[in-house]
């Protein structure tokens, strides 16, 4: 789901990140004509007269926001890596099918995909995405592909 960058996620809802920020430490910059340098902790008395700079540090967060918008994820509470169940080959149509008929196969039916990324789930139930992109406009397309790899969350 995709919201302004100044509201929060809906209730149930928790942002994507885009990516991980790990910070920067506290630094001295001496990028001057005599010296080129940097340095962890401020600069002492010594370094600023000889024209090098302090370096705040930066805490780490989440790049949440992508081209203006902020990206949201619903987990789905009773459904995770643990508890989602494998489903059977069916030697005949070389197709995976879950054992319960109130169950469908998530990932891809075809048996060529990789075992590990096809799972049954309740029908009622969206499938998980496997991959989150974004188009040359930017927007954002999610994808169920078994290909991608494992589940991830859905938007």
């Amino acid at each position: 789901m995709e919201v302004d960058k100044k509201k929060k996620c809906p209730t149930g809802f928790e942002i994507i990140g885009k990516g991980y920020f790990w910070g920067l430490k506290e630094g001295c910059n001496c990028n001057t004509k005599t010296r080129k340098a940097i340095s962890t902790g401020s600069c002492d008395s010594k370094q600023t007269k000889l024209g090098c700079t302090d370096i705040p540090d930066i805490a780490s967060y989440w790049m949440s926001v992508v081209n203006g918008k902020k990206y949201c994820g619903k987990r789905e509470a009773n459904l995770n890596l643990l508890n989602m169940k494998k489903p059977k080959k069916k030697q005949a149509k070389d197709k995976y099918s879950c054992q319960s008929k109130d169950e469908k196969v998530c990932g891809s039916p075809k048996a060529s995909e990789k075992e590990e990324n096809v799972f049954c789930i309740p029908k009622a139930q969206k499938c998980p995405l496997t991959s989150i992109t974004f188009d040359n406009k930017g927007k954002i397309k999610g994808s169920q592909d078994a290909k991608n790899g494992m589940a991830i969350i859905s938007l």
